[in-house]
């Protein structure tokens, strides 16, 4: 069978397929949606949770790189190329660290700072392919969370908020039941409504019997309880599909699903300074910016 490979396109089955891309131009919230696509991500909140979803993606990429480096090197010698490659170049920084005592993803975060400082002297074309986790990977790691900082800071801004209301406003559109949120929004109705929606959710309906409260006072709990139990289950990882009315494969090949991918869509180098990572934080949260999906079924 031929095995066609379309990047920037991930699909849910055979005949249907969802696109996401990052685009930059003046763009008005008011303005119209572009013809052929599906929804557009276009106010700052928006664009921040979908970003952050990004990264929790990449970073389970990172994760799952790392466990593969952990199974195929199982003498340890790429581990300690690498311990003995940032020991040579910092004057022995990492000391007497054995390979053995710690895994390709502890040795990732720990060697960060110094691969920043040390990149060029550290990158060569004889390496193991698996180094380059360890190099530019880490890079477009550390870089990518920097630029994720900048852009919650920008929100803050923005909103009028402190970061610990951003994070609580983060998490509630991540991991909350925005039905009953949206039903308790208007008390005087809400009643009604929570009957027939527990008609639909077999847990609430359990649990709401077993407590014996009003439904409406019982919704209130219960929206907040669930949003932690749904929260624990997804290990706190906001899913980089959230705003996709059917999800997406548990792989996909869009165009940005690595560290290194969303550095390549922002145009970002391996030596992009701060600054340039503010200013594009800013612009990726402004007008400028929107992010525009397609999703075609059969």
């Amino acid at each position: 069978m031929k095995r066609v490979v379309r990047r920037g396109v991930f699909e849910t089955n055979s005949s249907s397929t969802h696109s996401l891309s990052i685009e930059f131009g003046e763009c008005k919230p008011t303005d119209a949606v572009d013809k052929n696509t599906s929804f557009e991500i276009r106010t700052p909140f928006a664009k921040a949770m979908q970003m952050i979803g990004l990264i929790s993606n990449a970073e389970s990429d990172f994760e799952r790189i790392a466990d593969e480096i952990d199974m195929d090197d199982s003498d340890n010698t790429l581990k300690q190329t690498v311990i003995d490659k940032i020991n040579g170049v910092t004057g022995n920084a990492l000391g007497i660290l054995s390979a053995s005592s710690i895994s390709a993803f502890e040795l990732a975060e720990l060697i960060t700072p110094y691969v920043i400082d040390n990149l060029a002297n550290i990158i060569s074309a004889e390496d193991d392919p698996y180094m380059y986790f360890f190099t530019t990977d880490t890079v477009y790691r550390h870089m990518i969370n920097e630029f994720k900082n900048e852009i919650l800071n920008e929100l803050c801004k923005i909103e009028g908020i402190t970061m610990e209301q951003a994070f609580e406003k983060i998490e509630f559109e991540a991991f909350a039941d925005h039905t009953i949120y949206e039903i308790l929004k208007d008390e005087a109705a809400a009643k009604e409504k929570l009957e027939q929606y527990k008609e639909r959710n077999y847990g609430f309906k359990l649990e709401l019997e077993n407590s014996g409260e009003d439904i409406v006072a019982f919704a209130k709990k219960y929206l907040y309880d669930d949003m932690k139990r749904t929260k624990q289950q997804l290990d706190g990882k906001i899913s980089c599909d959230m705003y996709f009315c059917h999800g997406c494969l548990a792989e996909c090949t869009c165009g940005l699903e690595t560290y290194g991918d969303i550095c390549n869509n922002l145009n970002f180098e391996l030596d992009t300074s701060a600054d340039k990572m503010r200013f594009m934080a800013k612009k990726y949260m402004s007008n400028s910016c929107k992010l525009v999906a397609i999703e075609n079924y059969c």
